[in-house]
């Protein structure tokens, strides 16, 4: 984006100087150019003025009488009012002492007598320019650092908002399920086949609904920076296992869970239940768009050149993302034979409430469910990447740390 360039037709500029015959030479030069041009003789002239009209620019001249220009540049640069206004010392005075005299006194350049009228507008052009340029800068930037701090404010009001929503939806909807089960289980013989039909659709409909809650409750942890990550040393084949089992309803027929675990890989000094969390949302991800074939987890250390997670560039043919880390690493990989991801997808996947154009109806869901995931993976300092053929299938890959260390 081309920054636009400043008009400078209305700029002050101050001219400070004993002598007449400079001040009419300095004059003739810069009032062509359309500049307003104030006048002070004198030091003490010009700090009166510089307070009064706050120009955009002064041309001091070094050596005169009562007030010098060093000090007179010192005495505007203190001074909260003025200290912001570029000053350009017009001195005879060209030796490396007195240049970096002026310099530390707050004066951002110089022009040495006899000068030209060429190089007087260059410079005066130049830093007003430069001033203009950082002014419109600042102002961007507050304006900016405001939308930040409205938007962070919006973000913790919703976040608040969700999770106190969750909160009050999860007593209700835990009654729901519980007085389900009760029914099903305790008076199933007085039901008809009908009316139990009928509470199973309603055991099913409030479990999804549960898990949305659940889901955004996570959700809005996770971006009010309230979900604590509890460590603890487990073994990682038991955990694999576990999921596995778990989750054993949901396989199709035609379609096979398993998992591998290399032999090197033992325990892992973690959140369990969030590593678990994880791994549950990419197999169920992985049964429900696979309709035959294999849902396959592989759990291995990553080579030794490669022990450092991959960079974090998302888009297609794949989209990795997730913070690296100095730890050695635990990489599991959830694959399957299912629909597979169209590589146009592949870089927004991981937002929150976006799902894959063209999902067939039975699949849609809330679109969380690889935020969250994505998420929690951040959080035990790890990333996530994705590979994925339209037709042939999708592979995950989470990779975090064995020993989690806080980020």
């Amino acid at each position: 984006m081309n920054t636009p360039q400043p008009d400078l037709r209305d700029a002050r500029v101050l001219l400070v100087d004993d002598t007449p015959a400079n001040l009419k030479l300095l004059r003739q030069a810069l009032e062509p150019e359309g500049y307003n041009i104030l006048i002070a003789p004198s030091g003490e002239a010009a700090l009166k003025l510089a307070r009064s009209a706050h120009p955009d620019l002064i041309l001091l001249d070094v050596q005169m009488p009562g007030l010098d220009g060093f000090e007179t540049c010192r005495l505007l640069k203190q001074d909260p009012a003025t200290q912001d206004i570029p000053v350009i010392f017009v001195t005879a005075r060209a030796e490396t002492e007195s240049v970096v005299e002026g310099f530390r006194a707050g004066g951002i350049d110089y022009i040495v007598k006899p000068f030209q009228s060429e190089e007087v507008l260059a410079r005066v052009r130049t830093h007003l320019k430069i001033d203009r340029l950082t002014r419109h800068l600042e102002t961007s930037n507050r304006a900016l650092s405001a939308a930040n701090r409205q938007i962070q404010e919006a973000t913790e009001r919703k976040s608040r908002f969700l999770a106190n929503m969750s909160h009050e939806l999860r007593t209700p909807m835990n009654a729901i399920m519980g007085f389900t089960d009760l029914v099903l289980t305790r008076k199933a013989e007085n039901l008809t086949e009908r009316q139990r039909e009928n509470l199973e659709k309603v055991k099913i409909s409030a479990d999804r609904l549960l898990n949305l809650i659940n889901d955004i409750l996570d959700l809005s942890k996770v971006e009010a920076g309230q979900l604590d990550i509890k460590s603890s040393t487990f073994q990682v084949k038991q955990l694999i296992a576990s999921c596995c089992d778990t989750l054993n309803p949901l396989v199709k027929p035609g379609v096979t869970l398993r998992y591998e675990v290399s032999d090197e890989v033992a325990e892992a000094h973690t959140d369990a239940s969030r590593l678990q969390q994880i791994l549950t949302n990419l197999l169920s991800n992985a049964l429900k768009f696979t309709e035959k074939g294999e849902v396959k987890v592989r759990v291995a250390r990553p080579p030794t050149a490669d022990r450092r997670p991959p960079p974090s560039i998302p888009g297609p043919p794949s989209s990795v993302v997730g913070r690296p880390s100095e730890d050695g690493f635990l990489e599991i990989a959830v694959s399957d034979t299912g629909v597979g991801i169209p590589s146009d997808a592949l870089v927004y996947i991981f937002e929150e409430f976006r799902q894959v154009t063209g999902s067939p109806q039975q699949h849609k869901g809330t679109g969380l469910g690889l935020a969250i995931t994505k998420k929690l993976t951040e959080l035990l300092g790890g990333t996530i990447r994705v590979e994925s053929e339209v037709g042939k299938g999708s592979t995950f890959t989470v990779r975090v740390p064995l020993v989690y260390r806080g980020i």
